[in-house]
C-alpha cells in the first residue's frame, strides 16, 4: 500500500509540474500599465487634429477607404473590448490623432476574433502593434500601453 501511494503522490506532483510549466509558458507577460498614471497619456487637448495628422481607425473604416491609406504606414493593434489599457490607447490616439505622423494609419483589430492574422504575426496578447508592408509582411511588432510607447515603435 506504500509503493501504492508514492506512485500517486509522484503522479500527482508531475501533473501539477505539467500545470504550473503549462500556465507559466502561456500567461501574457505584465505590462507597466498604471491606471493612476493617465493624466500622462493625453498630451493635447481632444479634437485638435489637422489634416496633417495620421489616422487611428477601425477594421472597417480601412477597408471602407482603403485608397486612401494605400501609401501610409500600415500597423495593426491588436485589442480587446474588455482590455482598460486598450480602451486608454484607443482613447489617448483618438484624442492626439495630431501625435501620429500624417503617413502612418492605426487600424484596430479584436484581439479575441482575428486569429487568422493573430496566428500570422503571433501575436500573444492585447495591447500589441504589428507594423507590416504593402505585402503584409510585418515589419515591427511591439506592444505598449500608452500613446507614447505606441508611436516609438514605429518604423
Amino acid at each position: 500500500m506504500n509503493k501504492r501511494n508514492g506512485i500517486i503522490i509522484i503522479l500527482l506532483l508531475g501533473v501539477i509540474g505539467i500545470i504550473t510549466v503549462y500556465f507559466k509558458l502561456n500567461t501574457p507577460e505584465p505590462t507597466n500599465f498604471d491606471p493612476k498614471n493617465m493624466k500622462n497619456l493625453i498630451q493635447i487637448k481632444p479634437g485638435e487634429s489637422n489634416k496633417n495628422s495620421g489616422d487611428f481607425i477601425t477594421k472597417d473604416e480601412y477597408h471602407k477607404n482603403i485608397d486612401k491609406y494605400k501609401n501610409r504606414k500600415l500597423i495593426y493593434f491588436f485589442k480587446t473590448d474588455w482590455c482598460f489599457a486598450c480602451k486608454v490607447v484607443s482613447a489617448a490616439a483618438r484624442a492626439n490623432l495630431n501625435l501620429i505622423p500624417s503617413d502612418v494609419v492605426f487600424v484596430e483589430l479584436d484581439f479575441d476574433t482575428e486569429n487568422e492574422l493573430r496566428e500570422r504575426y503571433q501575436v500573444t496578447v492585447q495591447t500589441t502593434f504589428v507594423q507590416v508592408d504593402k505585402d503584409g509582411n510585418k515589419i515591427n511588432m511591439w506592444r505598449a500601453d500608452n500613446i507614447k510607447d505606441a508611436l516609438k515603435g514605429i518604423k
